[in-house]
């Protein structure tokens, strides 16, 4: 990769116009997203709520970068058993004409068993019953990603199969959508968003565009950021996350 030198702006910069209190300083407006992010390198449970079966669990283990492992029940397990992390409360909210984004990165062991789901849904102990949300799932059985869109438990689906997602076992795999200003969603799905520049000639499946969808009527819950994993079978099961990214334009 080649060396790029750092770009400096020495009186600092800001999205905000010059009339309002943070276009006078060189600081971006904190509050100009509301945003929840979590790298997993300093992961404090107490700030999230698990809920698992039996002896399943979402815990730090050692990897680059940072990770969380959700695991599912390992005791007598069952099909249905999971492991799912929210915030202790919803905190995102889809507004008519404001831009939002859901992101995160994760693999899983057992690409065709286990369900799982990540993205922003209603707070709830039963992740795989959702009311209203936008959000990625897998199906136990199914190696197709679905992209999601819920309201009053209505869900509308697009299916994104695994030659266009390359879900392939204990690879890390980027998932985002983002609400434009016309309340369209764009799905996105390649390889890991990280630091590195990856493009057509250094990636075998950059993160790109595979889908849009226009819905009628965009969900106004409050919504919480989600990560939710199910053993399909009667083994435990496990999704490693490397981060988790949510912000709603305000």
């Amino acid at each position: 990769m080649p060396f790029v030198s750092p770009t400096r702006m020495t009186a600092g910069f800001t999205q905000e116009p010059s009339f309002r209190p943070f276009g006078q300083i060189g600081v971006p407006n904190p509050a100009f997203y509301a945003q929840q992010f979590d790298d997993f390198t300093a992961y404090d449970v107490t700030g999230y709520t698990v809920t698992a079966s039996g002896n399943g669990a979402a815990a730090q283990i050692a990897g680059a970068g940072g990770v969380v492992q959700l695991t599912t029940n390992s005791s007598t397990p069952l099909v249905d058993d999971i492991a799912s992390v929210q915030c202790k409360a919803a905190c995102m909210g889809l507004v008519n004409g404001y831009k939002a984004l859901f992101a995160a990165c994760f693999q899983v062991a057992d690409i065709t068993n286990p369900a799982f789901l990540l993205g922003l849904i209603q707070t709830t102990a039963t992740p795989f019953t959702v009311t209203d949300g936008i959000y990625f799932s897998k199906a136990s059985g199914s190696t197709n990603i679905l992209f999601n869109h819920a309201i009053s438990s209505v869900i509308t689906s697009t299916t994104i199969p695994v030659a266009t997602s390359g879900l392939a076992a204990n690879t890390y795999l980027s998932v985002a959508v983002v609400k434009n200003q016309k309340n369209e969603l764009e799905v996105y799905v390649g390889e890991p968003l990280v630091g590195q520049v990856l493009d057509q000639n250094r990636a075998s499946m950059p993160v790109s565009m595979v889908a849009r969808l226009a819905p009628a009527v965009i969900t106004t819950a409050v919504l919480n950021p989600t990560l939710a994993l199910q053993s399909g079978t009667a083994s435990s099961k496990t999704m490693n996350v490397d981060y988790v990214y949510a912000a709603t334009e305000r």
